[in-house]
């Protein structure tokens, strides 16, 4: 009763704090709309976003009955001011908070803080040129590597770590096929995709083998539900793609993993192992005979 009636306050709280900030930011931005323009330019916008989730996820870390319940919410405010055609300042605000959440969980909250804050010197557009310097997104390729990862709660950070006189081997690689049929009802499309993310086949030595983690975006690359990260990994993923109406889009995938060594765990979207290996426990396949497991 006692946990039930503080999830019941941080509720309000998170409530509160969200809709709250909206409110002021879309009053401010009223009275700015009927203030003179020459106390407020026309070349400086503001903006909100308030987002809020209900996640109940169930077998956490493939522990039977091992479930949670909890509410998560995000704000955030941004200003842009482009007082010239070759110059845009941009600030973004950001606060990221949950409520029921039970130990042991990913950390989901984040007081209010910076996520955003460039200048950008000429244009981000394809067809011009720019140069944009500050705290801003990392987008590379197709984000297995260095993403942005909206469907977090907050953005991760970087991290930096230390191999001491450790040798690396370690690699990552997808390869890819589309095929789009055109002048067809529905422009059906269909793909398939094979990933691999190297694991350690022999740990305990001076080689590091498991493919370290940067800043990828695992949603929805290796699935909606956020299991698992592209680390000691193989994954293969087949589907198709309708388009019936030019607002509605279909999507069905299949999607299959088994591990790159039996010797390595199995990793989370985070990178945080939720299955440490034991002897003798993990098989690549299911149906692998227990001889070949190690």
């Amino acid at each position: 009763m006692q946990i039930l009636r503080r999830t019941i306050g941080e509720l309000i709280v998170i409530v509160a704090l969200r809709y709250g900030w909206a409110w002021l930011a879309l009053a401010c931005m009223d009275s700015a709309k009927a203030q003179d323009t020459g106390h407020l330019p026309n070349w400086i916008g503001f903006g909100a976003a308030s987002r809020t989730r209900f996640e109940r996820p169930s077998g956490l870390a493939f522990v039977p009955g091992n479930s949670d319940t909890y509410l998560l919410s995000g704000l955030r405010l941004t200003i842009t001011a482009e007082p010239a055609a070759w110059l845009r300042v941009f600030v973004e605000g950001q606060d990221s908070r949950s409520a029921g959440a039970g130990p042991g969980r990913p950390n989901f909250t984040n007081s209010f803080d910076l996520r955003q804050v460039y200048a950008l010197l000429g244009s981000d557009a394809d067809a011009g040129w720019g140069l944009k310097v500050g705290r801003q997104e990392l987008v590379i390729g197709s984000e297995r590597i260095v993403g942005v990862n909206h469907w977090s709660n907050f953005p991760r950070s970087w991290q930096r770590g230390r191999t001491g006189s450790e040798r690396l081997r370690k690699f990552q690689g997808f390869a890819q096929l589309r095929l789009r049929f055109s002048g067809v009802w529905s422009q059906p499309r269909t793909f398939a995709e094979l990933a691999l993310a190297s694991g350690d086949k022999s740990p305990g030595d001076d080689v590091v083998q498991t493919f370290e983690l940067l800043y990828p975006r695992a949603h929805p690359i290796f699935g909606n539900t956020d299991q698992l990260g592209g680390r000691n990994l193989r994954h293969l993923r087949a589907g198709a793609e309708l388009a019936p109406t030019s607002g509605l889009n279909a999507l069905a995938d299949f999607q299959y993993f088994w591990l790159d060594s039996t010797r390595d765990g199995l990793y989370a979207a985070n990178g945080r192992a939720i299955v440490v290996p034991q002897p003798g426990a993990f098989c690549r396949e299911p149906s692998a005979p227990k001889s070949t497991c190690s």
